[in-house]
Formats: C-alpha cells, sequence, structure tokens
C-alpha cells in the first residue's frame, strides 16, 4: 500500500475544519473564527468568496479580449475571475470529453485555457503559506504581467 501525502487543498480543508473544530479565532479578526477564501456549497463543491463571473461564453476571440484587457491594464474583472472563467470552460471541455471542434475552439485555445487553470493553483501554493490562503483574498492577487502578455502571444 502506498503511502501518499495529501495534497495542498486536502492539507488547507484538514488545517481549517481542525480550527473550526477546535473555536480558534483568526488572529487579525478576533471575533470570527477562521476566515477562509471559499464557502461549501450543497453537494461538496467550492465556491471562491468574492469572486465575480464573467459572463462571455468560451470562443478564442473572447479569450484574447480577456487576456488584452489584463495586459493593458484596464481589466475591469480580476485575476481570480479570470482564471476561474478559463477554469469553468477547461472543466466543461474536460468532464464532458468535448473534442476541440466541439467546443468551438481550436489548440491554442485549449492549451491557454489548460495553462492559466494550472497556473492560477501553482502560483497560489508556490507563493502563499497555508495560513496566508487561509485569510487571503484571492481578489487582491496578481499574477505576473508578462504570463498574460505570453499567452496573448499563444493565442496569435
Amino acid at each position: 500500500m502506498l503511502n501518499k501525502e495529501p495534497d495542498c487543498c486536502t492539507r488547507l480543508f484538514v488545517k481549517h475544519i481542525q480550527s473550526v473544530r477546535a473555536g480558534r479565532q483568526h488572529k487579525l479578526y478576533p471575533t470570527q473564527r477562521t476566515p477562509m477564501p471559499y464557502r461549501f456549497k450543497k453537494g461538496g463543491a467550492l465556491e471562491e468568496t468574492g469572486a465575480k463571473d464573467i459572463s462571455l461564453p468560451l470562443s478564442k476571440e473572447n479569450l484574447i479580449s480577456l487576456l488584452a484587457n489584463l495586459v493593458e491594464g484596464n481589466a475591469t474583472y480580476s485575476h481570480q475571475d479570470f482564471a476561474n472563467w478559463c477554469s469553468k470552460h477547461f472543466g466543461y471541455i474536460v468532464v464532458n470529453d468535448l473534442e476541440l471542434e466541439a467546443a468551438g475552439i481550436d489548440e491554442a485555445t485549449y492549451e491557454v485555457l489548460k495553462d492559466v487553470d494550472a497556473q492560477w493553483d501553482l502560483y497560489l501554493v508556490s507563493t502563499y503559506k497555508i495560513e496566508e490562503l487561509q485569510a487571503i483574498d484571492l481578489n487582491q492577487v496578481r499574477l505576473p504581467k508578462e504570463w498574460f502578455q505570453d499567452w496573448l502571444n499563444q493565442l496569435h
């Protein structure tokens, strides 16, 4: 039997549950229990607090537009919102086992969606300590600007 180390999300969740069960209060907000940057929805799904939905359908043109707004610095959405948009569409393609043609996108668009989805999570776990992730406002997290330019270049 393999002794598998739990992933970061599992460790974060277990630590939060232990904190709540112990009745610990957050250091910055002594009247509140440890805050989390997400809440659980019915059925066990996670919903990030503070996240706004970008209601654009999946297309290469929309992805280019979203990236261009982030590069130019005039986006009305956060990096978290953008990462969630990419993750939502990437997840839909994977879960439904869609061919790219059926999804209406090309290989480059798919690769950028996949990379944004992965890099957002990797950036969070490699940049912040677990204690910080428990309290951070994910809307304030900023990915390196050059990443957006690189993704935009991949689409042209």
